[in-house]
């Protein structure tokens, strides 16, 4: 009697906390005064406060439930909060039984106000509250239904209304009844019952034909079988029996690499963090369980710090394995995509030396193993942030001869900056190097891809200032130094290009990057004019150079120029915007070819000598700084 009595004190509590839209925060509070909560869960069931309990605890919490942000609660969504242990952990036993209840009667809650496409099964708002209302409209017909049966079986009452002994009750005999005095209130309440239902009572049992509409006592008996509440506290009984969470949460070692804990935690929760059940986890999954009050809440702050680092490295950690075009479709990142992150981390962590020489490397992307070369100074020690050039090789070249080419390493040693010399792939045995034509789909090679994951490689590894990242490129190398300036404009900070060339298929460019342009008018290979008639045999349209130019002469926002002369042939043309002194310079070499400045060989035999290109192009980068 005691502990019936403290049930009933409690459910009045949580009925009046529903009714005052304050459910979530007190039903912790009802769980220490009454920790029974299978027993307090039966007799919230007789009561039939379920539903509107439910409503009250989905609407209060109703965006932290709908997880993947559509407006509606998927069953999915609230079979994740039982059986994760990632949401779980912030739920009472009572909200548990609240979302086992929805679960239980998720079919009806789906189809209770009728606003959604047929076939389709999800909760919203509207469902919520007409799904009260029908239970409250079900439950009284139920009450009344079994109460009608039992009066009519133990009190006579149906021989009273069959005045004419046919075994039946007739309509007409219904109307007389409750016209007559000398039934009770009680009785009176059954006589208008009937009349309002007659003709579903009538049909209950089949025993007749449909033209009839008599009430037999076959009709009664199953018009309260069929209007009989199912045993949901049964269910939910056992629910709360046999439901389990996952596993504890996963002990994360402060002292493992990121990327082997974002594994661990990615696998154990792929399925809660995979809001939508689609097979890949989303930024804005991810962003919506941080922000979410809810359940951040219950998330420690290593928890929290590999979710933001799997918000950060979104793109980077779906890249990892080839499960989908994410070139053109970046659906969100796949489990597989997390194996092959963590083993391709691993990988890489140890592959870049920091001492000072010249480093064979390479990294893993998309499934492929790429090469690259790191040239380090003498004076670089680790401590004081250095410069950083990374330098793109030319059509069938290599890192080796880009730097032999060049000779850059000399003035890196001298002037103290890193060279990075990323490697192109290529067909026939991999001799035929070339950067990705405007990153076609064929290729199934993303070198923006590629030299993003670089740049974040050689960041995370070397001691780098981040305000002096430069790039370069020489001839199909400038092509690609064009291209990814123009997609990460934020990640570089000038930029210098020889006889390289734009196709056309440039992003707009967001941000003023300072630019070199150098190019011979005397080019064979790269024509200054453009080679327009490539695109018929499936190659790129090689614009003219003045394309180049304005693409940098925009970006940079210049105005005006000055031209100096600075070796026989020799132009220089600069470029400067009037409001962020940002420079755009193009060097023409009047009548000269396809070869590197300062060299006495290029492809087409009309090399330049009258200047060297690598001091002219670190001179032109060393002075820019500032992102």
């Amino acid at each position: 009697m005691p502990q019936r009595q403290e049930f009933d004190k409690s459910i009045d509590e949580l009925e009046q906390a529903a009714n005052s839209a304050l459910l979530s925060e007190r039903l912790r509070g009802f769980e220490q005064k009454t920790p029974d909560i299978l027993g307090l869960s039966l007799e919230i069931n007789e009561r039939g406060l379920f539903p509107k309990l439910a409503k009250s605890y989905a609407e209060e919490n109703f965006s932290a439930l709908d997880r993947n942000g559509d407006k509606y609660l998927s069953k999915l969504e609230l079979e994740d909060c039982l059986n994760s242990e990632l949401l779980s952990r912030k739920m009472s036993g009572l909200e548990k039984q609240l979302v086992r209840y929805m679960i239980a009667n998720y079919d009806s809650y789906c189809k209770a106000s009728n606003d959604q496409w047929l076939g389709e099964k999800k909760i919203s708002l509207k469902d919520l509250s007409a799904f009260e209302a029908q239970d409250k409209s079900a439950r009284k017909t139920a009450e009344m239904a079994k109460s009608l049966q039992f009066s009519m079986e133990s009190s006579g009452l149906f021989q009273k209304l069959d005045a004419d002994k046919s075994g039946k009750i007739s309509e007409k005999e219904l109307k007389v009844a409750a016209a007559k005095t000398g039934y009770s209130d009680e009785e009176k309440k059954l006589i208008a019952f009937m009349l309002e239902k007659r003709k579903d009572i009538a049909a209950a049992s089949k025993d007749e034909w449909g033209w009839q509409s008599s009430i037999t006592k076959a009709d009664l008996k199953s018009f309260a079988e069929q209007n009989k509440l199912p045993d949901l506290a049964t269910a939910l009984i056992n629910a709360a029996k046999t439901g389990k969470s996952d596993d504890a949460a996963p002990v994360l070692d402060a002292n493992k690499a990121l990327p082997d804990l974002i594994l661990e935690f990615g696998k154990k929760y792929f399925k809660v963090l995979d809001a939508d059940g689609n097979g890949y986890i989303t930024k804005t999954e991810l962003q919506a369980l941080l922000d979410s009050r809810k359940w951040s809440s219950g998330l420690s702050q290593k928890e929290k710090e590999i979710i933001a680092e799997m918000i950060k490295s979104g793109e980077k950690i779906q890249r990892s394995f080839r499960d989908e075009y994410w070139y053109k479709d970046r659906s969100g990142i796949s489990l597989k995509d997390l194996e092959a992150y963590a083993k391709f981390e691993a990988e890489n962590r140890k592959d870049i030396p920091t001492t000072p020489g010249d480093h064979q490397c390479s990294l893993t992307i998309g499934g492929v193993k790429r090469e690259f070369n790191v040239h380090i100074p003498p004076s670089y020690d680790g401590q004081k942030a250095m410069p950083v050039l990374y330098f793109y090789h030319y059509l069938f070249g290599t890192p080796e001869k880009m730097a032999e080419y060049s000779s850059m390493n000399k003035i890196a040693d001298r002037d103290g900056f890193i060279v990075v010399y990323p490697k192109a792939e290529g067909v026939v045995g991999g001799r035929l190097r070339n950067w990705n034509w405007n990153n076609k789909d064929s290729d199934r090679i993303d070198d923006i891809a590629f030299s993003r994951r670089l740049m974040d490689l050689t960041q995370e590894k070397l001691k780098i200032d981040q305000n002096r990242v430069y790039l370069a490129g020489y001839s199909n190398g400038g092509m690609m130094a064009h291209e990814i300036a123009s997609k990460m404009p934020e990640r570089i900070t000038a930029l210098a290009v020889v006889n390289g060339f734009t196709t056309g298929h440039e992003a707009p460019v967001s941000k003023a990057i300072p630019a070199m342009l150098i190019h011979g008018t005397g080019d064979r290979i790269v024509p200054y004019d453009g080679r327009s008639w490539w695109k018929v045999i499936g190659l790129p349209e090689l614009k003219p150079h003045a394309h180049a130019s304005s693409l940098w002469k925009e970006a940079n926002g210049v105005s005006g120029s000055r031209l100096d002369a600075i070796a026989p042939g020799v132009t220089r043309e600069t470029f400067v915007s009037p409001k962020t002194g940002k420079e755009m310079v193009q060097i023409t070499m009047n009548g000269y070819g396809h070869g590197w400045p300062g060299r006495s060989d290029s492809l087409d035999a009309n090399p330049c000598t009258k200047f060297c290109a690598s001091e002219m192009i670190w001179g032109f980068l060393s002075k820019q700084k500032g992102h």
